[in-house]
């Protein structure tokens, strides 16, 4: 499969917005539950930087479009989504050993997005984990847009546990494929088109 050049540069460009409708809609609309102690925010929202800001909408896509499980009866947790989409390390964690020893293909898949150091929404750290071996980043963003190409471009299946996050990325940022059924995804697509009318 291939992506077009337009599309190609869609995250990257729509995501500033994106973000804060992603924030406006779990803080306002549809909150999934204690996501923010899920992934550790202490602090207030509206205290963190426009990049910080970005970064945490990406880590909170995986509560509001949580995929199914590997078995195809049910849903994951969000936590498994979260670990799925995009897994978190503390500073110090060996990369090489994270990736060769800590990763197993059945516990999860790849390729995923893998930030080491200091905090889901500012880690110090971003990188693709694909086939066992991590591609450093420039930022969370550059690491989600390079394993959605990946994926994509490879035809590979999304992983199950996030995989609406995946069709989400796919059919409302970079706009390919049909239009996905998602319930999920379905209901943030009207509140968006909703919002732009008002």
């Amino acid at each position: 499969m291939t992506i077009s050049r337009e599309a190609s540069k869609r995250l990257l460009l729509a995501w500033p917005e994106m973000s804060k409708r992603i924030i406006e809609y779990v803080t306002n609309v549809d909150a999934p539950r204690s996501w923010e102690e899920k992934i550790g925010l202490s602090v207030d929202i509206k205290d963190l930087s426009e990049a910080e800001q970005q970064n945490l909408a990406l880590n909170i896509l995986p509560f509001m479009f949580c995929g199914r499980s590997k078995t195809m009866l049910g849903r994951c947790t969000p936590d498994q989504a979260l670990r799925s989409f995009m897994d978190w390390k503390a500073e110090g964690t060996s990369v090489e050993f994270y990736t060769t020893s800590m990763v197993s293909k059945e516990q999860q898949p790849q390729p995923f997005v893998l930030l080491i150091g200091g905090s889901r929404w500012d880690p110090l750290q971003a990188f693709a984990v694909v086939e066992h071996r991590a591609v450093a980043c420039p930022s969370a963003l550059a690491a989600v847009d390079l394993v959605f190409k990946m994926t994509f471009i490879l035809d590979v299946d999304y992983q199950p546990y996030c995989m609406a996050v995946w069709q989400f990325l796919e059919s409302l940022v970079y706009q390919l494929g049909e239009p996905v059924k998602t319930a999920s995804i379905l209901r943030f697509r009207t509140w968006m088109s909703q919002q732009s009318v008002d």
